[in-house]
């Protein structure tokens, strides 16, 4: 179950996917923004930038690789594996076998990690309306 997020004056309701998606969209983008006027070290955030390219990702039916996941992030792949490991201890991501290479080379959402994702885009989107 979820922790109550509270909004004073603006309970939380459901969005449609197409409204979450371009809120997770627009939160990649200015993240990108913000790193052409301010170094990029103030924003190192990987495990967020990965859970936001992961929600795009499935939006748009693709499976990504935990190297293009890295790229998408701007961390060295060896980075992103130690985010991957945390954001998978926390239930957040799921890693499936690369069947060419036995190892783990993609990621997805869990179940958990998108509904949490949810729940914080559909929040984003609340504060908007105040």
């Amino acid at each position: 179950m979820h922790p109550t997020i509270r909004l004073v004056g603006h309970p939380i309701s459901k969005r449609s996917s197409a409204e979450l998606a371009r809120r997770a969209q627009l939160l990649l983008l200015w993240r990108r923004r913000r790193m052409d006027l301010f170094d990029a070290a103030m924003f190192d955030e990987p495990a967020w930038d990965a859970l936001l390219a992961l929600y795009m990702a499935e939006r748009a039916r693709l499976t990504l690789s935990v190297a293009s996941l890295a790229e998408q992030a701007g961390v060295r792949l060896h980075i992103m594996m130690r985010w991957i490991d945390y954001l998978d201890e926390q239930g957040l991501v799921v890693r499936a076998a690369d069947q060419s290479h036995g190892r783990p080379g993609f990621v997805r959402l869990s179940d958990k990690g998108r509904s949490d994702l949810e729940l914080y885009l559909s929040a984003t989107l609340a504060t908007d309306c105040r």
